[in-house]
């Protein structure tokens, strides 16, 4: 097991979290000697790594594709929704205007989840 582990982690594959290495998150994750880590730091990390090697772009994409909760944890979704549009937004550059488009392209991907039928009787209604 522990050959595996030297294995992944030489060959740029974190075999504790599931993140490729990329160098911030690299040095988020694992760079502070057994500290542990705020949740914005681990953020940090993930949208580093979406952004890096995924080329994530928007919010929408990285909140409903990379880190699946739209699906799984919606309201974890909404809750994480401005603090990854803020740490996007600095990473990439963006300006008020680009960040509020990134906010109105979150709401209406929420609004649709929370407009989705909750089993197939209610889609037969609607």
């Amino acid at each position: 097991m522990l050959v595996t582990f030297r294995l992944l982690f030489r060959r740029g594959f974190c075999a504790c979290c599931g993140f490729g290495w990329n160098g911030q998150a690299a040095r988020l994750l694992h760079g502070g000697q057994g500290r542990k880590r705020s949740e914005e730091e681990l953020l940090k990390a993930q949208l580093s790594y979406a952004i890096e090697a995924e080329m994530t772009v928007t919010a929408a994409d990285f909140l409903r594709l990379r880190t699946g909760w739209t699906y799984f944890q919606v309201k974890k979704a909404e809750a994480k929704a401005e603090t990854v549009i803020r740490l996007m937004g600095d990473a990439l550059g963006w300006s008020e205007a680009e960040r509020e488009r990134e906010r109105a392209e979150v709401r209406q991907l929420l609004e649709t989840i929370y407009r989705l039928p909750e089993n197939e009787e209610s889609l037969a209604q609607a």
